[in-house]
């Protein structure tokens, strides 16, 4: 990891705290106006922090003040969301699942050997 890609997850890192800081100091309605943002910023921490950014990705985020932020605002333009991540998981989980229940009923009630 470079220098430059610990300075924007310092940053990064910096921006959270603020905003958790923000957050448990507030009332639960406004705690649960900006919960998604929470959730987004921390998958996006995440992101920073175990992926290997690129020159073209550091040249980007090193010169915002706020990388998060900007990462987050980039986030909400994006036609991609949570919910859509989660459709496919609960697809894939749920016939995975169902093909194994199936395959299993076959074979008992057609035994090998």
């Amino acid at each position: 990891m470079t220098k430059q890609q610990m300075k924007v997850i310092a940053q990064a890192e910096h921006e959270m705290f603020c905003l958790r800081d923000l957050l448990e100091g507030s009332v639960p309605a406004k705690v649960m106006n900006r919960a998604y943002e929470y959730v987004i910023k921390q998958d996006l921490l995440s992101v920073l922090r175990e992926t290997p950014l690129t020159h073209q990705q550091l040249s980007v985020l090193a010169p915002q003040r706020r990388p998060l932020d900007f990462l987050y605002r980039l986030w909400l333009k994006t036609e991609y969301s949570h919910i859509d991540a989660l459709r496919r998981a609960v697809r894939r989980e749920t016939r995975r699942i169902y093909l194994k229940r199936q395959t299993e009923a076959f074979r008992k009630e057609h035994p090998m050997g």
